[in-house]
């Protein structure tokens, strides 16, 4: 049986974390494939930041493995507990505007549902590349919450 692929994007806030409770309750562990996608968007870095960062004898850059191995340990207490409770789950992450990968991940990985959590403000280019994807979304929203908090 093929198991539905899920994307959950996440950012730097533990806010968007508060969808897994959700994924628990609703989405069935032997039907269904994780992904949990960290978006490390570094567009509003200046060209002088990107270069400082980059090595000329590492291919990858520094701090992008930085992040990277640091999404892996944090993240970590949450797919062992969704692993435990019968889940396939990844880890990805991508340092493109997010706009740009929910639009690479939906249109290309062929991602079956998108799982994610909301506050009052609306979210960067991500929520309106969503609403027109093909692609149906579980949304948890918590009005009296700010993605900062």
């Amino acid at each position: 049986m093929t198991k539905n692929k899920v994307l959950i994007p996440l950012d730097e806030t533990e806010f968007t974390l508060q969808i897994v409770p959700y994924v628990f309750r609703y989405l069935a562990p032997e039907e269904n494939e994780l992904i949990l996608l960290y978006l490390a968007d570094r567009s509003s870095e200046s060209a002088a930041d990107q270069a400082q960062r980059r090595s000329p004898l590492i291919h990858e850059d520094r701090s992008e493995a930085s992040v990277r191995a640091r999404f892996s340990q944090e993240i970590r207490p949450y797919t062992q507990a969704l692993q435990r409770a019968g889940y396939a789950v990844s880890t990805q992450v991508d340092f493109r505007k997010p706009a740009l990968v929910m639009q690479h991940w939906t249109q290309k990985e062929r991602i079956d549902l998108v799982a994610l959590a909301t506050g009052e403000e609306p979210d960067n280019g991500a929520c309106q590349v969503l609403q027109q994807a093909h692609v149906p979304i579980m949304r948890f929203h918590d009005e009296g919450k700010t993605r900062q908090q």
